[in-house]
């Protein structure tokens, strides 16, 4: 037990560095094809920093642990909003156009109420993952788009690019590569010897993706937000979180049940789903017509999460 839990954290240390190097690496190559902030963290950031989640998925799929893929895809989304996006409110209020906080925000509850709809008979077969990695690859390519539409249109106001730490090619592939190569390792073991620890506590292994998985692949957005609210770039904190949320709904949910079909739990649907939901509801109604998000709502929206957390394991005692 001992072994598992030190391979356990192994793995996310693994990870979270391997997801430094991954996002500053993708971050140099928005730089070098000068992209405005806002398209690098929807698409080229969010990418990087989910790549634990769909590795963690894709080997769940491959060990036929489809427990551990669905928990950790929800999971994933739930921190994300309810506890990174509203922490990171917490410490300093965003700052971001309305709009565009509406859009991403109606794009999440849509991606959640479509899970659940695709889900409702507990099964994800592989040609509804197939839909959902098709639907995201869609929405990166839509808000690639629009990203570049309101870059042309306000210019500066976005950012016209990002400060990288690799600016050379040489660089920016090695650590590309050796990020990747460590995301990957460290995945393996963390679904391997939390696998072992699910089974040793008898802790179901949704309620573990949900938890102790889903906060150690959320790790790379966790470090991204803060740094970026830090340094004011709340674009790039708020693309990085609502595209690795819909990538979470979509590609990383996708791509394991297009591995090995995915079988769910009555309380994923009865519990989990509509309490996702409940808390991407309430950050809808708070972003749905202003500028950002207040102190006050953060607080609202990071006591959703935790009451959902504290129910997940009252229901489980």
């Amino acid at each position: 037990m001992i072994l598992e839990i030190v391979l356990f954290l192994a793995g996310i240390a693994l990870m979270f560095k391997g997801s430094d190097f991954f996002v500053e690496a993708s971050v140099g190559i928005g730089e070098r094809a000068r992209l405005p902030r806002v398209v690098v963290g929807g698409t080229l950031v969010s990418i990087a920093t989910t790549s634990p989640e769909l590795v963690v998925s894709i080997v769940s799929g491959i060990e036929r642990a489809p427990g551990l893929a669905v928990g950790n895809a929800l999971g994933s989304a739930a921190v994300n909003l309810g506890f990174i996006f509203a922490l990171a409110a917490i410490l300093r209020p965003f700052e971001l156009s309305p709009g565009e906080l509406r859009w991403r925000s109606q794009v999440i509850l849509g991606l959640t109420a479509l899970l659940f709809l695709m889900t409702i008979d507990l099964r994800l077969p592989q040609w509804r993952g197939l839909i959902l990695v098709a639907i995201g690859v869609i929405y990166l390519f839509v808000d690639y788009r629009r990203g570049m539409g309101r870059y042309a249109e306000h210019g500066e106001a976005l950012g016209s690019a990002v400060t990288a730490k690799y600016t050379t090619v040489r660089k920016i592939a090695f650590f590309f590569s050796l990020g990747t190569a460590m995301v990957v390792g460290g995945s393996i073991l963390l679904v391997n010897s939390g696998t072992a620890i699910a089974a040793a506590l008898g802790v179901p292994r949704i309620v573990l993706g949900l938890t102790m998985i889903a906060i150690g692949t959320s790790l790379p957005e966790l470090a991204t937000a803060i740094a970026a609210v830090r340094k004011r770039v709340f674009d790039l904190a708020a693309g990085n979180l609502i595209g690795a949320n819909a990538l979470n709904l979509t590609l990383v949910a996708g791509t394991a049940a297009s591995i090995s079909p995915l079988e769910l739990t009555r309380m994923t649907q009865v519990y989990t789903f509509p309490a996702i939901l409940l808390i991407f509801a309430a950050f809808f109604m708070f972003v749905r017509t202003k500028h950002g998000l207040a102190r006050w709502e953060g607080a609202v929206i990071m006591g959703l999460y935790l009451a959902f957390i504290a129910g997940l394991t009252v229901l489980q005692l």
